[in-house]
């Protein structure tokens, strides 16, 4: 299940369920775009922890990993975490990174959909 807000001209909120279901009719092209559309949840670019994207609360550190595009899940269920740098982690990235696993380390992952959002206060 898919959720999406939107604002109405009193600018409170309304969470509105979109249920977007694979179809036997649908295209090969369209089921594999639902499918990962589904299934994917990127550990940098998505909100999932706090409030805005991990690749703005930690900018330095994402303007050097080796897969910016990485899943939630393909990181988080490794322990270390499964995540590589260009470089070397030194001074400021080194907190940033310890910073970074104190916030994650504790979540524990589920197999249920993911729930995904739009916020058009932009």
């Amino acid at each position: 299940m898919h959720h999406r807000k939107i604002r109405n001209a009193d600018w409170s909120v309304i969470e509105e369920d979109l249920s977007v279901q694979i179809k036997p009719s649908d295209s090969h092209f369209w089921k594999g775009i639902l499918r990962v559309w589904e299934d994917f949840l990127g550990l940098w670019e998505d909100t999932w922890v706090g409030s805005i994207p991990l690749k703005m609360q930690f900018s330095g550190l994402y303007s050097i990993v080796n897969y910016p595009h990485a899943s939630v899940a393909n990181v988080m269920n490794h322990r270390p975490l499964n995540i590589s740098f260009l470089r070397a982690l030194v001074g400021d990235k080194q907190t940033a990174w310890n910073n970074l696993v104190a916030k994650v380390c504790n979540i524990q992952l589920s197999n249920e959909r993911d729930i995904f959002t739009w916020d058009l206060q932009t």
